[in-house]
């Protein structure tokens, strides 16, 4: 079995799903708050459930097309990965159509958050009355982004964060062996961002912030990095993670508790002897402020520097 979908089945969203499925009662339409992977992996366990003679057995024909995503009555959008009006006009014909197989059919609204006014208000009186047969699973990372007519008019049903325990299966399935257990806890919770990780520049970064960690002393040092940071400018919020991760595990491990990256070498920890605990407190404040800047459009010149600088002064 797909490792994400075994640590789908545990969350309490599956399993108020499920025994709505069970009991008769499963709504017209449902919205997955969380991240993307896990958001489609509940849409598609959600409708094996429903479809599959054994209720959900992962093991059947039905269950093995619906986990594939090749049932033909259980069909993901957008087509093309971006929602547009003519898709929606499919979306909604789609919507009227019979099911193929059986008595019921889904429609996956993977990333619903990112349709924009247009397509919701298109899909909002369809969303309200669609036929009986069919039911309609969204998920959204970014629920806000949705309009509160398109909220009222579904279930919500949450999957938080998880661990970095309850992810390193997942993370075993999708990274590098000697990947998997830093990703797990760099993944803030989030499949997705674990898989990101794993087929982004993961690894890259987390060396970046070790070296920033250990090598940007001087006011020299942050002239020099201020550059590095500005020529990867797209790579600097996931950085902030990766620091924050690290100088939050520092900060533990000076209070006397484990942090959650495990195996890192003396010549990486070495940075760790040269912070306190205060100093280690104000450089995670300062890049909590740095994400803020940038969410509103400060200077990203000036932001970086905000940061390099604080590295600078944790030591003296």
């Amino acid at each position: 079995m797909d490792p994400i979908f075994s640590l789908i089945e545990r969350t309490p969203a599956f399993a108020v799903l499920s025994s709505d499925i069970g009991g008769g009662r499963l709504g017209h339409a449902y919205l997955f708050a969380g991240d993307e992977v896990s958001a489609e992996a509940i849409m598609l366990l959600g409708a094996a459930r429903a479809l599959c003679p054994e209720g959900g057995c992962q093991k059947c024909a039905t269950c093995r097309r619906i986990l594939a995503g090749i049932h033909p009555d259980v069909l993901s959008f957008p087509e093309g990965g971006k929602y547009t009006a003519e898709g929606m006009e499919a979306l909604i014909a789609e919507i009227y159509r019979r099911p193929t197989e059986g008595e019921k059919k889904f429609l996956l609204l993977k990333g619903a958050d990112s349709m924009n006014l247009t397509c919701q208000n298109k899909f909002l009186k369809t969303l309200e009355e669609p036929p009986g047969d069919c039911h309609l699973f969204l998920g959204a990372a970014r629920e806000d982004a949705l309009l509160p007519t398109v909220r009222s008019r579904v279930r919500r049903l949450e999957i938080p964060p998880f661990s970095a325990e309850q992810l390193l299966p997942f993370a075993r399935a999708v990274c590098r062996p000697e990947e998997a257990e830093l990703f797990a806890a760099l993944g803030q919770g989030s499949p997705s961002e674990v898989r990101k990780l794993a087929e982004g520049r993961g690894r890259e970064l987390f060396e970046l912030a070790l070296t920033l960690l250990n090598r940007c002393r001087k006011v020299e040092d942050a002239a020099y990095f201020s550059g590095e940071l500005a020529a990867r400018k797209e790579d600097f919020l996931p950085l902030c993670d990766i620091l924050s991760l690290l100088l939050s595990d520092a900060l533990k491990e000076h209070c006397g508790a484990e942090g959650q990256i495990k195996g890192l070498t003396a010549e990486q920890n070495r940075w760790k002897k040269q912070f306190s605990n205060a100093a280690l407190a104000e450089i995670i404040r300062v890049i909590k402020d740095c994400r803020k800047r940038l969410t509103y459009n400060a200077g990203f010149a000036y932001t970086a520097d905000a940061l390099l600088f604080a590295l600078v002064r944790g030591r003296s």
